[in-house]
């Protein structure tokens, strides 16, 4: 699990780590992971 993960409030109520999983720990990976997973409907205006 990550450092958020291993202290209060979040500690009690998370049973194991499903995504990305243990194997994802170094930062690159993570990245990775997140920019094929994360998506946004954010949209720029035309102002």
């Amino acid at each position: 699990m990550h450092d958020a993960e291993q202290t209060e409030p979040f500690k009690s109520k998370i049973a194991e780590e499903i995504l990305p999983g243990q194997s994802l720990q170094d930062e690159a990976s993570l990245v990775k992971f997140a920019g094929q997973t994360v998506k946004t409907n954010y949209h720029l205006s035309a102002a």
